[in-house]
């Protein structure tokens, strides 16, 4: 199964392009959350949300979408109809929240501000949140700054008792940092973290990330550059 990551567009509206059009190659796109740039120069935010339900409703394929920061309804001061708006799109090919069984692979997406279910994980899951865990690479800054989850930190570390034993998820695809000390970690010796962040909102091709969910693998492309490596 080849998987297209990608994440914090904040409307530049090229890259969302690139997404639609690249999405037929792949079984499936998985957007790390902020959709919405809320700030002056940009247009208003039920606007934004306007032509990014249009954009969810005619993609080419299924996409699992995090909401970020950006996109929450307490960021963003919106009408009480346009609360929770990805939430509730009730678009089949497009999945917004919960456990969702994906070509034989489970996914679990996670809201803003919000932890995966507290039940054992199979060890083969991938978890998709907006925000990276506390103590990733994924989640800290080249200043050394983590701006990472705690509780979702702790909660990888600790992993989930399963009749005695202890799962981790596989993967866990984030975003939220658009610069971090590395584009990928493995956390707990089981779970890699990913985040393909962000270039300088530049062009038509954003950074992203091809996984491969057969010969186990992941390449990260952001501009020149290209980078792979073994998820065992």
């Amino acid at each position: 199964m080849l998987i297209l990551v990608a994440s914090d567009f904040h409307f530049h509206l090229p890259y969302f392009t690139w997404l639609a059009n690249a999405a037929p190659r792949f079984a499936l796109t998985v957007y790390c959350g902020d959709f919405v740039d809320i700030r002056p120069q940009q247009p208003s935010a039920e606007r934004q949300i306007r032509w990014c339900r249009d954009w969810l409703d005619g993609f080419p394929g299924m996409i699992c979408c995090a909401e970020g920061n950006h996109d929450a309804s307490e960021r963003i001061d919106l009408p009480i109809t346009e609360a929770s708006w990805l939430h509730t799109l009730s678009l089949p090919h497009v999945k917004t929240a919960g456990k969702h069984m994906i070509d034989g692979l489970p996914f679990e997406i996670m809201g803003w501000g919000e932890q995966p279910a507290m039940e054992p994980v199979n060890s083969g899951a991938i978890w998709i949140s907006h925000c990276p865990p506390h103590g990733s690479a994924c989640a800290i800054t080249p200043h050394g700054v983590d701006f990472g989850d705690t509780e979702l930190g702790e909660r990888i570390d600790r992993g989930w008792s399963d009749r005695g034993g202890w799962g981790h998820p596989w993967l866990l695809l984030t975003g939220h940092l658009h610069s971090c000390r590395s584009w990928h970690d493995r956390l707990a010796r089981s779970t890699y973290n990913l985040n393909p962040q962000v270039g300088q909102f530049l062009g038509s091709v954003p950074n992203h990330i091809i996984v491969d969910t057969e010969k186990r693998r992941a390449t990260w492309h952001a501009g020149a550059t290209s980078e792979m490596m073994s998820l065992r």
